[in-house]
C-alpha cells in the first residue's frame, strides 16, 4: 500500500505542476509496445509555458500478455514452476527533453515503468504475482501538427535486471496535443 501511496503521489505532483505552469503543452495517446509493454495509453506534459519544446515528463498506464515459457524459481514446495502465460500492468514515469521548435521534434526520456506482473498457468500451478520497476532510456521523435495531431515513435533502452543485458524496444504512438 505504501508503494501505491509514493506513486499516486508522485503523478499527481507532475500533473499539477504541469496544469499550472503550461499552456497548450499536454498530449495523450494510444502507444504501442514502448513503456505501455504492450497497448496502452500515455499523458505528456511540458514544464515550460511555451509547451512545444524543452523539459516535461510523461506517465499512462499499459497492459500487456504473452504466451510463453517462464520458470520461476523459489515459489513453490518443489523449488520451482511452470508458466505458460504471464499478463502485465504497467506505470511508466519518464522525465524528457523535447528538442526542436517546429512541429518535428526529437525526444529524449529517461524513466522507470513500475510493473506489477501474474503468472498463470494451464497445467494448474499456482499463480504468481510479482511487482517491480524497470528502468529505461528513451530516443525517439515526435510530430505534433497545427491541428493537434501527434505521432511519437521510438526505441526504449530496457535494462532487464533477470538477465543483467539490456534490451531494445520500439514504441509507436498517435494522439492528441491540447
Amino acid at each position: 500500500m505504501k508503494k501505491v501511496h509514493i506513486i499516486v503521489t508522485i503523478m499527481a505532483t507532475f500533473l499539477s505542476a504541469s496544469l499550472l505552469y503550461s499552456q497548450n503543452s499536454r498530449s495523450v495517446y494510444l502507444e504501442f509496445l514502448g513503456a505501455s509493454n504492450g497497448i496502452g495509453v500515455g499523458y505528456d506534459a511540458r514544464f515550460n509555458k511555451d509547451g512545444s519544446f524543452g523539459w516535461g515528463w510523461r506517465t499512462g498506464l499499459g497492459f500487456g500478455y504473452s504466451n510463453s515459457n517462464i520458470t520461476a524459481v523459489g515459489v513453490s514446495d518443489s523449488g520451482y514452476d511452470f508458466y505458460d502465460q504471464s499478463f502485465r500492468l504497467a506505470v511508466p514515469l519518464e522525465i524528457n527533453y523535447l528538442f526542436g521548435k517546429r512541429a518535428s521534434k526529437f525526444d529524449l526520456g529517461a524513466g522507470a515503468i513500475l510493473c506489477a506482473d501474474r503468472y498463470t498457468s494451464k497445467t494448474g500451478a499456482k499463480p504468481h504475482n510479482e511487482m517491480g520497476a524497470i528502468p529505461y532510456l528513451s530516443t525517439g521523435y515526435r510530430l505534433v501538427t497545427e491541428k493537434g495531431f501527434v505521432l511519437r515513435a521510438g526505441f526504449l533502452t530496457l535494462y532487464d535486471t533477470g538477465g543483467n543485458n539490456f534490451v531494445f524496444w520500439p514504441h509507436l504512438g498517435f494522439g492528441w496535443a491540447f
